[in-house]
């Protein structure tokens, strides 16, 4: 398992914040999110051996939201 937190810009409200949620749960090999729109970042737990990093921030960007990586991966 790996945590990573992500600047995730365009999250206006915490409808926005649930559905980028909602959308990445529902990714397979990711195991926990926790999205803010007031910090405007992601913090995802994921499976590496299932699905990518790429594939993390593809899901957040097609939802029409601009990601960064903030600093290293946490574990």
């Amino acid at each position: 398992m790996e945590t990573i937190k992500l600047k995730v810009d365009g999250m206006k409200c915490g409808g926005c914040s649930s559905r980028a949620e909602k959308l990445l749960i529902e990714t397979d090999g990711i195991e926990a999110v926790s999205a803010s729109h007031t910090e405007s970042s992601a913090t995802i737990t994921f499976e590496p051996e299932k699905v990518s990093l790429d594939k993390v921030i593809d899901v957040i960007e097609d939802a029409g939201f601009e990601v960064a990586i903030i600093g290293d991966h946490l574990q």
